[in-house]
């Protein structure tokens, strides 16, 4: 009767020290858009030495291979190159702590990625233009070689006000200098 219970209470134990594959990253049969930047499968449990995966193209030769994840001991993990569109299969194999080997595969494709399509910038003219109104009076449109003068970039708005400040300043102080010099001179009495 002991003999008996200690074998049900050693067999789930025993069962329990397989690394049973879970699920993989990209899943099972996934259409992935793009390369994948990384290969997981998912165990269980804690994995044992010489548990690794391989990473196979569409005619079978190995591509990449990879071990046990370090972030994470219940992980395989591969770091891919860039991966081409096409099918791949990952084999893998799982030691668990009792020694139990486990194998099997993945599959998952790579398409195309979807490339955004660029955003529609306005040209110039529609930039410009305002929109039409009711109450505005036709305008003739500028031609459309630019002047010389239209070329030369615009002084930035404070140089521009600088210079309207400083030009009365300095014609002030040029005539009060002027009517200074003059009055002095006409105040000076004259030598005989």
């Amino acid at each position: 009767m002991l003999l008996a219970l200690g074998a049900l209470i050693a067999v789930p134990a025993v069962v329990a020290a397989h690394a049973e594959f879970e699920r993989s990253r990209p899943e099972d049969g996934e259409t992935v858009q793009g390369s994948p930047n990384v290969i997981r499968a998912f165990f269980s449990e804690e994995l044992g030495d010489g548990s690794e995966m391989a990473l196979l193209d569409e005619d079978g030769a190995t591509i990449a291979t990879g071990t046990i994840d370090p972030a994470n001991p219940t992980r395989l993990r591969i770091d891919p190159p860039e991966l081409q569109p096409g099918d791949y299969e990952v084999q893998w194999k799982s030691f668990a702590d009792d020694g139990h080997l486990e194998t099997g595969t993945f599959t998952f494709t790579v398409s195309a990625p979807v490339t955004p399509p660029p955003s529609l910038a306005p040209t110039p003219s529609e930039e410009l233009s305002a929109p039409p109104s009711a109450s505005a009076a036709p305008t003739v449109s500028a031609p459309s070689t630019p002047s010389p003068a239209a070329a030369e970039p615009s002084p930035p708005a404070s140089a521009a006000g600088a210079s309207d400040v400083l030009l009365p300043i300095i014609a002030a102080v040029v005539i009060v200098g002027a009517l200074g010099g003059y009055l002095l001179m006409r105040r000076r009495p004259a030598r005989s």
